[in-house]
C-alpha cells in the first residue's frame, strides 16, 4: 500500500497472476478469503511491469537477429489482457544513440572502470575523439553492456602496457585512436559510403532503424531450387519486397 509493484520479465508469469493485478489496480484494495472469512485490505500503489519484446529479446533489435516467428510473439504478448493494458501506460524503450551511448560511457562506465582499477581519471585518459570512434566503430547494440566491456579491455591493457615499459612516467597516459586498434584490432564494423565501384549482383540500398539509417549492400545469390520463395518470420513488407 503506497508503494510500487515492480515485476521484471512480467511475460514469465502465469496469465492468470497477471490478470489478477487488474482488481487493486481499479479498486485500490485486494480481498483476501480464508476459511470461510474475507478481509479487506488497502492496495493503493503504482504497477510496473517489464518485459523483452519478444521470447528471444531480439524483436526490433538492428544488430541481432531475431529468431521468433509472429505467432510466437502473438503469443507472448497475449498473456497482456487488453483490459490490463487498458490501465497501464506502455512505453517502449528502443536502443541507445551513439550519442546516448558517449555521454553513458563519459559520465558513467568510463570513471566506474577506471575506480574499480584502482586508477585516478588523471592518470588514464581518453578523449571525446577517441571515445566516439570507440562508441561507432567497435560497439554496436541496443544497450552499453559491450562498451563497458570494450572499456575494461581497453583499460588493462593500458595498464599492462605501462607497469612493462622500461620508461615509467608520473605523467598521465592518453589512450588514443591508434592505441584502440592497436590493443582491439581492426574496426569491427564498418560504416563507410556506398560502393565507389558497380558491381554485377550488388545494389546498394538503405536500412531504416529506429536510430538513423544505414547504407548497405543488397547482393543476388543465385542457389538451385524450383524458383519458389517462401519468407516466414516477422518481416515487414518492404523487407519482403
Amino acid at each position: 500500500h503506497n508503494g510500487v509493484l515492480f515485476l521484471d520479465e512480467a511475460a514469465e508469469f502465469r496469465s492468470s497472476v497477471l490478470q489478477m493485478l487488474r482488481v487493486p489496480v481499479e479498486n485500490k484494495s485486494i480481498t483476501l478469503s480464508r476459511a470461510g472469512r474475507s478481509t479487506v485490505y488497502p492496495a493503493n500503489f503504482q504497477l510496473g511491469l517489464a518485459t523483452n519484446p519478444c521470447p528471444c529479446g531480439n524483436f526490433g533489435n538492428e544488430s541481432k537477429i531475431c529468431l521468433c516467428s509472429a505467432k510466437s510473439v502473438e503469443q507472448y504478448w497475449k498473456k497482456f489482457s487488453a483490459p490490463l493494458l487498458d490501465r497501464m501506460e506502455v512505453i517502449d524503450l528502443s536502443s541507445y544513440t551513439e550519442d546516448e551511448k558517449f555521454n553513458i560511457a563519459r559520465k558513467h562506465l568510463l570513471p566506474k572502470q577506471l575506480r574499480l582499477a584502482n586508477v585516478s581519471e588523471d592518470e588514464i585518459t581518453i578523449s571525446d575523439e577517441t571515445l566516439k570512434y570507440l562508441v561507432t566503430y567497435y560497439t554496436h547494440e541496443a544497450g552499453v553492456r559491450q562498451l563497458e566491456r570494450t572499456l575494461t579491455e581497453l583499460i588493462r591493457k593500458r595498464i599492462k602496457q605501462v607497469m612493462l615499459s622500461s620508461k615509467k612516467s608520473s605523467k598521465s597516459s592518453e589512450i588514443t585512436i591508434d592505441d584502440v586498434k592497436s590493443m582491439l584490432g581492426p574496426e569491427k564494423y564498418d560504416f563507410t559510403s556506398k560502393l565507389k565501384d558497380n558491381k554485377v549482383g550488388v545494389v546498394n540500398g538503405l536500412a531504416w532503424t529506429a536510430v538513423g539509417g544505414e547504407l548497405l549492400q543488397v547482393e543476388v545469390a543465385v542457389v538451385e531450387g524450383s524458383g519458389k520463395i517462401e519468407l516466414t518470420g516477422s518481416l515487414g513488407d518492404v523487407m519482403k519486397e
